[in-house]
């Protein structure tokens, strides 16, 4: 019986994912090197792939230095197109380099980021909630979507490995999205089933 429940639980653990998988290319903010210009739109994506099918949570990890951060619009877009507002040009201040450094967006975060200054490290609630996403199929292509309301300025996204990695605070860990996901409630209904098959044989062997 012991070792019934063990597989069993093995079954359970095995269908639950989550991990950070990071963007497939960094670049320049608003330019595109390693990004595609989609009319005032710079975007940038994560391929996810192998996932189980339903969404319980996400979160952004956001590593971007720019000259002026209180520009920029940022959007999260799901592969079946939902989208997610991260933040909507920031509170004002005087041109600087303020960076994302680490920055992570978490519906979970104490401190909503459309009401904090920069410089922007640690976790954020952000503009909306990333719960959105909730109970969708996270497999596909997402896409970061960066607009710089105004021209003059520039900046730069940053990937795991990039050859701009290093910042003047030292190295990052990379723009990433993080997905939770398990399987649909019918694969749930399978696992069950399995174990009860588990547990009939063993019954009868005895």
């Amino acid at each position: 019986m012991k070792k019934t429940i063990v597989f069993v639980a093995m079954l359970i653990s095995c269908s639950a994912f989550g991990a950070w998988i990071p963007v497939d290319a960094g670049g320049r903010v608003p330019m595109e090197p390693g990004a595609t210009r989609s009319r005032d739109w710079t975007v940038f994506s994560f391929t996810v792939s192998r996932l189980p099918n339903r969404i319980t949570d996400v979160n952004l990890r956001l590593d971007l230095v720019h000259s002026w951060v209180e520009d920029l619009q940022i959007i999260l877009e799901a592969p079946d197109r939902s989208v997610v507002t991260l933040f909507d040009r920031l509170p004002g201040g005087p041109p600087r380099f303020d960076d994302f450094d680490d920055t992570v967006f978490d519906d979970e975060a104490p401190k909503a980021i459309q009401s904090a200054s920069a410089p922007y490290a640690g976790a954020f609630r952000p503009k909306e909630a990333l719960s959105r996403f909730d109970g969708r199929n996270p497999n596909g292509t997402w896409r970061l979507k960066i607009w710089d309301h105004y021209t003059g300025d520039y900046g730069w996204l940053y990937r795991q490995g990039d050859p701009r990695f290093e910042t003047r605070r030292g190295p990052l860990s990379g723009t990433a999205i993080e997905i939770s996901a398990v399987p649909e409630p019918l694969t749930w209904l399978a696992l069950g089933g399995l174990a009860g098959m588990a547990l009939r044989r063993r019954k009868t062997m005895r």
